[in-house]
Parts: C-alpha cells; sequence; structure tokens
C-alpha cells in the first residue's frame, strides 16, 4: 500500500483581523494613559509656575509696603485708625507716606513699583490688609495701637483662586509700648 505524503498545512503570513484589531486595542489604551500623564504634567506645571509668580509677587509687594514709615512722618500726630488719611487716595500708592495707608489697597493687573501695571498679568489681583497686632504675638489682633502692624499681601489669578500670601511684622521701634 502506498500511502500518500500528507499535505502539509500552508504557512501563514501577516495578521488576522482578529490580531489587528486587539493590537490597536492595546496601543489605544497605552497611548491615551501616555496624553492623560502629559496633560497631568502640563497643569501640575502650570500650577507651580503660577505659584511661583504669586509667592514672588507678594512678597515683593510685602517688602515696598514694609520699607515706609512705621507712622505718620515726622511732626504729624499719629492717627487712631487704620487705613488713608487726608490727602491720601487709597488706589494711589503714591500719595502713601506710611505703613497703614495701604490698608484696602488692590491692584489688577498688579503694578511695578512706578505705577505702571503689568499688562501680561491681566486678571490678577494683589491686595493688601494692614492690621494693629500684639507684639509679642503677631497672631493677636488688637484693635489698637501696641508698636505692632501686620502687613499681609494676598495675590489671586483670574479665576480667583489665591497663589500668593506673604505676611510681613512691622515694629514701631521708637514706641513699643511697654514691650
Amino acid at each position: 500500500m502506498t500511502s500518500r505524503p500528507r499535505p502539509r498545512p500552508a504557512i501563514r503570513h501577516g495578521l488576522t483581523l482578529i490580531e489587528a484589531t486587539i493590537a490597536m486595542m492595546i496601543l489605544g489604551m497605552v497611548l491615551v494613559s501616555v496624553m492623560q500623564g502629559v496633560g497631568l504634567s502640563a497643569k501640575l506645571q502650570h500650577r507651580t509656575a503660577d505659584e511661583l509668580r504669586g509667592a514672588a509677587l507678594a512678597k515683593e509687594l510685602a517688602d515696598r509696603v514694609a520699607a515706609y514709615d512705621y507712622d505718620e512722618p515726622v511732626g504729624a500726630a499719629p492717627l487712631p485708625t487704620i487705613g488713608v488719611d487726608s490727602g491720601e487716595i487709597l488706589g494711589d500708592a503714591g500719595t502713601f507716606d506710611d505703613i497703614d495707608d495701604w490698608h484696602g489697597h488692590t491692584e489688577s493687573p498688579p503694578a511695578h513699583a512706578d505705577g505702571t501695571a503689568m499688562g501680561f498679568l491681566t486678571g490678577w489681583n494683589r491686595s493688601v490688609a494692614v492690621r494693629w497686632v500684639l507684639h509679642g504675638a503677631p497672631s493677636t489682633d488688637t484693635g489698637a495701637e501696641d508698636g505692632a502692624k501686620l502687613i499681609v499681601v494676598v495675590v489671586t489669578r483670574p479665576d480667583g483662586s489665591e497663589v500668593g500670601r506673604v505676611s510681613r511684622l512691622a515694629l514701631d521701634s521708637e514706641n513699643l509700648r511697654g514691650h
């Protein structure tokens, strides 16, 4: 009996449609994951840059405010209030002559020391609050002069979220009351 040689199975070349579809689905899932990671990284980088910019803007203005005299100029009677005095205009830093005149001051957009706006920060805001505090415990408001004023500068982005806050304690070195 003669046996016939068995036919060899044909060698396949290439992928079947199902294999190609599965490979594309796996590749698509990998690409989606990578793109989400890139998006999160970009958001985090943007937020970090805003926080650094906000901190620098707050520090710059707090330092500028702290450089002013603690009280009214020599010869002027100290006033029992915080804020602008007669002859000073809220919002016009060029008219301020002491630290507490800055209370309630806002800038939007923030401005350079010479008063020119930082146009690239449209929608950003810097605000200043000044209050009397207890010399030995600056977190305690006194509501009256005690020889110490706390300067707080807050910076917000256009969406209103806070991205910078700096506090400076100013002391009346000439008249620390009982300290």
